[in-house]
């Protein structure tokens, strides 16, 4: 399908050049600039203005070309990004090429030390190597701990979890349930005095008559 900027079945071979030449001054073309580039008086080039369109199909043209710019530069920027991508690959390959032996390196080094590397440079070039992999891979290279506030470690609030799901929790002495109620041996720190059987005395006997006699050791009152 023709174009409305192509020649007219109407338009002469000159009206269509001068046309043309108006066309190529641009979007900030004029009238008196195109009379001057073709060598005809203003008022020639008003005229086949009017009779063959040529604003309008000025306005065509300019997103044509607009059109055919941007189809251009992204041709262009595929072509880029095709070659560009197909560098990267190589580089990985590189990469990890150099990965693998500098890894390798390292666990000859464990297997049988050799006296030119020292563990010290075993474990850079690890570190080096491990990078270098994991960049190829895509993987993360640094390792991100997770910590409580101000850095510290994480720390779960145990009691108040279980006050919410108990209620409040009494902490109850130790000394308070060591009640046994048995008393202490003779001869211990808190037992009775020297001398004190720790025997009820017999049937008859006066309570306090019997605990004198013991306490003091001679016969009772």
């Amino acid at each position: 399908m023709a174009q409305i900027f192509e020649q007219l079945p109407s338009e002469t071979g000159k009206a269509y050049a001068a046309f043309v030449s108006y066309l190529s001054l641009g979007p900030e073309r004029t009238f008196e600039a195109t009379a001057k580039k073709i060598g005809k008086c203003v008022a020639c080039v008003v005229r086949w203005k009017k009779k063959n369109n040529w604003e309008e199909r000025a306005k065509a043209h300019d997103a044509h070309m607009a059109g055919v710019q941007l189809k251009l530069e992204e041709t262009i920027i595929r072509g880029k990004m095709v070659e560009w991508t197909k560098r990267a690959q190589e580089l990985k390959e590189l990469e990890w090429e150099a990965a693998k032996k500098g890894i390798a390196r390292v666990i000859e080094f464990l297997n049988k030390p050799p006296a030119r590397m020292s563990v010290r440079d075993a474990a850079q070039l690890l570190d080096v190597a491990s990078k270098v992999g994991r960049l190829a891979t895509g993987l993360a290279t640094e390792h991100k701990e997770i910590t409580g506030q101000d850095g510290g470690p994480i720390q779960i609030e145990l009691t108040s979890a279980l006050n919410k799901v108990y209620g409040e929790i009494i902490d109850i002495p130790s000394e308070a349930s060591d009640t046994s109620g048995a008393l202490p041996a003779s001869g211990e720190s808190g037992g009775l005095p020297e001398g004190t059987s720790g025997e009820l005395p017999a049937g008859g006997d006066n309570p306090s008559t019997a605990t004198t006699a013991s306490i003091s050791g001679g016969a009772p009152l």
